[in-house]
């Protein structure tokens, strides 16, 4: 992909030189993160708007942040990860329905709408 690796910029640790990043409705085009939830037919693919974080105008740094030699949480989603990701809890079923990234749909949380969304249910 041509992405120069620079000096990481606290609290990031992996961070990379933007001049050769292509920018899609989705971000910087970078290699997608999938998690895998309950079983592998349920994933999370993170793109390059909820895995990168622009620190200045010359870098982008992937936006995790190493928890320590002992963690209190196994894994922790924040803000970044979760922008324009659109979650619905149904207390009902203890279920936990997310999209892809709205920007895909050139769609953002602000102009959201339920019919646009295919869910996709985690237990």
């Amino acid at each position: 992909m041509n992405i120069r690796e620079v000096d990481p910029v606290t609290p990031f640790e992996a961070c990379f030189a933007s001049e050769n990043m292509e920018m899609t409705a989705a971000g910087p085009r970078v290699p997608e993160i999938e998690l895998m939830l309950q079983s592998e037919m349920v994933g999370w693919k993170i793109q390059g708007r909820n895995s990168m974080v622009k620190v200045n105008d010359e870098t982008l740094c992937l936006g995790f942040v190493d928890g320590g030699s002992k963690p209190r949480n196994a894994v922790v989603l924040g803000g970044n990860q979760l922008e324009d990701i659109v979650l619905n809890f149904d207390m009902g079923t203890s279920m936990l329905g997310f999209s892809s990234s709205l920007l895909q749909r050139k769609r953002s949380c602000s102009e959201f709408s339920p019919e646009n969304l295919l869910k996709r249910r985690v237990q």
